[in-house]
């Protein structure tokens, strides 16, 4: 199983695949409700998504957006999205937990996905204070929806394993581990999975398009990629059960 976060603009996306022959990964930084569906369409992904900050007035922000994209940067609107695909392509449950209000609003997104996986997806405040605290409420709410499930909770956290101590809390706490870096700030936390390949922040060519004889990098973030397999106790569990 792979997954991937990428963040920026006031948005936050996870995308997560398994499959019996391969794994793969998509993830976006989704910035309208439309274009969020569209690429699920493309990828042939289940969608989960949440609106966040600066949705008002859409329908005549988007338009300028479209046309003058450095005008409105991300005023075109905030989300959280979770896309799945493959064999996590079913949704049993979601929920959405309000972490702030208005006028940053900041939301934890939440997916169970079949068979027995909880995702969530977090844009946290900032400065790192809030950001620290959004976290550490966002995992509390995580961890209860989850229960016994294995539990990915990545995003933007807006705050550094070397600004804070709240990576160490929650390991310590609920056992979610391995922060991208002491410097990073999109993480993917897993907890009941086993690490195969360890998050790691992109390269920044490796999100950059030709644009004639120009390259556009495309958000102010690296995404952030993972590869996790099933607990073996898990599964020795389950047979047993």
């Amino acid at each position: 199983m792979k997954s991937l976060v990428s963040g920026g603009g006031g948005s936050s996306g996870i995308g997560t695949e398994t499959s019996a022959a391969g794994s793969g990964a998509t993830g976006a930084v989704p910035s309208a409700t439309g274009s969020v569906g569209a690429l699920a369409g493309v990828c042939g992904a289940g969608m989960q998504l949440t609106l966040t900050s600066r949705n008002w007035l859409r329908s005549i922000r988007r338009p300028i957006a479209q046309r003058l994209p450095d005008l409105m940067g991300a005023w075109e609107g905030g989300a959280n999205a979770i896309l799945a695909r493959g064999a996590l392509r079913s949704r049993l449950g979601s929920k959405e937990v309000v972490l702030r209000g208005p006028p940053e609003r900041r939301l934890l997104t939440l997916a169970e996905l079949d068979p027995g996986l909880v995702v969530g997806n977090l844009h946290a405040s900032g400065p790192s204070t809030l950001a620290a605290e959004d976290t550490r409420m966002a995992a509390e709410a995580a961890v209860a929806f989850a229960g016994d499930d294995p539990l990915i909770l990545g995003g933007d956290f807006n705050v550094t394993p070397d600004e804070s101590g709240v990576y160490n809390e929650l390991d310590r706490r609920f056992g979610l581990r391995q922060p991208t870096g002491p410097h990073a700030i999109d993480h993917l936390l897993t907890r009941g999975l086993e690490i195969t390949s360890p998050p790691t922040a992109w390269p920044d060519t490796a999100r950059e398009v030709r644009a004639g004889d120009r390259a556009i990098r495309l958000s102010d973030h690296a995404p952030v990629q993972g590869s996790f397999g099933w607990a073996r106790d898990r599964w020795e569990t389950a047979a047993q059960g």
